[in-house]
């Protein structure tokens, strides 16, 4: 459950590309709601995530499951689309986020000034301590900020490809593998250790999928595409691979065997319809 409090929206917000679409203010309200009042320490797949003020943690998977609760199917945003948004906020100046491999640490940048006047209040009660209480609270403010700026230091200077222990992450995607395949397949020569590529295949890994999806998705649109003068050029990682590949994976086709009344005939494999009539293109 989220502290109580209230969020604060940008004055210019009215002026910008978020204010015509309900969703993308939903988003940002969202942030808000999330960044850390004061400086905490969070847990993310066992790793300690030291958070200053106005910052927190989030990956798409955490970011869609929160933005969609209660929100009907068809109503749904991908985590790949609300991480578009934030991109968005951040060039509009309103964020900062700080990507690694597991994780992105989101700074809420507006609004400072605000917030510093809604604490006024709380100084002048602090100015009423006794002079002993004030230095011990100085003294341990001082303390706690600079431990959360070097903890938060030594996180962000660990590079994507390290964990926080400074040991090498283990990437088990067969990035190799399955271009390999493709390349087979598809009489291509595309390269497996080109960054777009990888984003892809990573990006379909994390949603759940295995090197047999893809050797599916491979088969079905080599069976489709290949001998098609046109098609055929999009047998290619960045169109096999998007934000299609669960369409694809599923699509229906005409198996190369068939048993009709019990007599084995040969057909194509094609897509086909719903009524299991193959679709000429």
């Amino acid at each position: 459950m989220a502290s109580k409090g209230y969020t604060i929206l940008p004055r210019d917000i009215t002026d910008t590309p978020i204010w015509v679409d309900a969703r993308k203010v939903k988003l940002l309200n969202l942030c808000l709601s999330k960044e850390s009042y004061k400086g905490k320490v969070c847990m993310v797949e066992n790793q300690a995530i030291t958070l200053e003020p106005r910052q927190f943690v989030t990956g798409r998977r955490s970011l869609a499951e929160e933005f969609n609760k209660g929100v009907p199917c068809n109503d749904m945003v991908s985590g790949s689309t609300l991480f578009r948004w934030l991109e968005s906020f951040e060039k509009l100046g309103y964020l900062h986020i700080k990507k690694t491999n597991k994780y992105s640490i989101v700074t809420v940048l507006y609004g400072n000034e605000y917030i510093k006047d809604c604490t006024s209040d709380e100084q002048q009660m602090n100015n009423r301590w006794t002079s002993d209480e004030q230095q011990m609270n100085t003294n341990n403010k001082y303390k706690t900020d600079n431990t959360l700026k070097k903890d938060l230091k030594d996180i962000l200077s660990v590079s994507d490809d390290t964990s926080i222990g400074g040991e090498k992450a283990k990437d088990n995607i067969p990035y190799k593998d399955i271009i390999d395949y493709l390349n087979e397949k598809a009489g291509t020569k595309y390269r497996y250790q080109t960054a777009s590529t990888k984003e892809k295949i990573r990006a379909r890994y994390r949603e759940g999928f295995t090197i047999d999806d893809f050797k599916t998705v491979i088969d079905k649109k080599c069976a489709e595409w290949k001998n098609d003068a046109k098609m055929c050029n999009y047998l290619r990682p960045e169109t096999l691979f998007g934000t299609k590949f669960e369409s694809y994976l599923n699509q229906t086709t005409i198996e190369e065997k068939r048993n009709v009344n019990g007599i084995t005939k040969e057909h194509d494999t094609r897509t086909v319809d719903s009524f299991g009539i193959p679709i000429l293109r």
